[in-house]
């Protein structure tokens, strides 16, 4: 049985999919830099992502290579994906100060086993130099927020 962390956090489809040496992308910052601005970095949405993203990598890693602003900026994004991102679109984040950066793509929409609105999602990371990718399924809960999907 799931610990409730785990139920919390997002289903893996298919665990680490990349994570591996590249080039590190430069984009113009699609986020706000300054946290005020930062919508939906306290939402439900974004601890879920982040937590899923810690159970993959561990969360001393993520940690490392993750600033807490960088945090933020993951957290903001996942939640616009998730909250306001149709089937096909994308939420980009990029800190200038770090220059870490990723992207939230929503790959499908569809209603989960008991009628609640799912999305299969993309999660990419681009910190210290390396792509990170993680594949992932969110679901909304009983209560209105978005978690693992529950069966």
């Amino acid at each position: 049985m799931p610990s409730s962390r785990a139920a919390l956090a997002l289903v893996i489809l298919a665990g680490l999919a990349a994570c591996q040496s590249g080039s590190r992308e430069t984009r113009p910052s699609t986020g706000a830099a300054n946290a005020g601005d930062l919508v939906y970095a306290d939402s439900d949405a974004g601890w879920a992502m982040l937590d899923e993203f810690r159970d993959v990598l561990g969360g001393g890693v993520v940690d490392a290579m993750l600033s807490d602003q960088d945090q933020r900026h993951f957290r903001d994004a996942a939640g616009e994906a998730l909250e306001s991102r149709p089937e096909g679109g994308k939420t980009s984040w990029y800190n200038p100060l770090s220059g870490n950066g990723g992207d939230f793509n929503i790959n499908s929409a569809f209603r989960g086993p008991d009628g609640r609105p799912c999305k299969r999602l993309t999660q990419k990371v681009l910190a210290g130099g390396r792509t990170h990718v993680v594949q992932s399924i969110a679901c909304k809960t009983s209560k209105g927020t978005w978690g693992g999907l529950e069966g």
